[in-house]
């Protein structure tokens, strides 16, 4: 998806343990999977709620030299850091605070003008990313529909500070912290890719803000339901 090369890219990876609530890397999937970013010259970002930072570096020393993990591997304190500049995320734990369950079901979309859709981006597709193992969503219109009449019916109006403070008392009622996905979308590069090895966000709520989301594991059918 990133022009068949990860070298010199950045990734952002949200998660490195093997599961949520726990520190515990023990046979985490993130260990072999940012190990091959490593291999293929990507400069990963990492970020986890609970993994210390150094165990995060030694488990990847087990597969590269610590001069290349050094090189090639920044841990960051927040998503937001480690999101910022990047070409695309990957999400390896399936974290709370990663789920998009606070974002209202329609809302507006940013950062992308409708004159300019992100459909109209280069963008080529490898044979793995059109497969029924993938999810891939892009905004705007490849159909050659209007681009103001495709925003129209998939927009919100602005909102009012009432809805804004319907929306932030309805989050807080979550009980749980959860990422501001629309200052994560305003920060990453084009074309905004997200792969969710974990199914934890709604990609319908996503796909306004720029995301082009892809779940891993899921059908077509599923996806849809």
């Amino acid at each position: 998806c990133l022009y068949n090369t990860l070298s010199h890219k950045k990734i952002a990876v949200l998660g490195f343990a093997y599961k949520k609530d726990t520190g515990d890397t023990r046979e985490s999937a993130a260990i072999t999977i940012v190990g091959q970013m490593i291999a293929e010259n990507a400069r990963v970002a990492i970020y986890d709620p609970k993994v210390d930072g150094e165990q995060i570096l030694r488990d990847l020393r087990m597969q590269h030299s610590a001069e290349i993990v050094a090189e090639r591997v920044t841990i960051c304190k927040d998503a937001y850091e480690a999101s910022a500049n990047a070409c695309a995320i990957v999400i390896l734990t399936e974290w709370d605070l990663f789920k998009t369950d606070a974002i209202p079901e329609v809302v507006q979309k940013l950062g992308v003008p409708a004159e300019t859709p992100l459909a109209t981006t280069p963008h080529p597709q490898s044979a793995d990313s059109s497969s029924e193992n993938s999810y891939y969503f892009e905004t705007g219109s490849s159909s050659g529909e209007d681009a103001h009449a495709a925003a129209s019916r998939t927009t919100s109006p602005p909102s009012s500070p009432d809805m804004a403070a319907d929306d932030a008392s309805h989050a807080s009622q979550l009980g749980k912290a959860r990422l501001d996905w629309k200052r994560i979308a305003n920060t990453m590069r084009k074309p905004r890719l997200l792969f969710d090895g974990r199914n934890v966000i709604q990609p319908e709520k996503l796909i306004h803000m720029g995301f082009q989301c892809h779940m891993i594991g899921k059908t077509k059918h599923q996806r849809t339901m």
